[in-house]
């Protein structure tokens, strides 16, 4: 399994969803690929999560849902960050 770090960057937000870019940090060739990311939408008011776009090689989609975990996280909280991150 390895070290994991996932990148979280908003890049769009209305009242009623925040929608973020995440990127694997660490990938299998040990290349950060900026061109491979997914995108994830949160609901502010459910805090539910829809996967817009998959992360190619994220096998089951695992890092789209530490990514969700790690924004529901901050939506328990009431907070919408910019930035943020998810590692293992």
């Amino acid at each position: 399994m390895g070290i994991r770090h996932i990148g979280i960057e908003k890049i769009s937000e209305t009242e009623i969803i925040a929608r973020y870019q995440f990127i694997n940090e660490f990938s299998k060739n040990g290349i950060k690929d900026e061109e491979n990311f997914g995108i994830i939408e949160i609901n502010k008011k459910t805090g539910n999560c829809c996967l817009i776009k998959h992360l190619i090689d994220d096998e089951n989609d695992e890092l789209a849902f530490y990514a969700g975990r790690k924004l529901v996280s901050h939506w328990k909280d009431g907070e919408f960050p910019n930035v943020t991150c998810w590692a293992s």
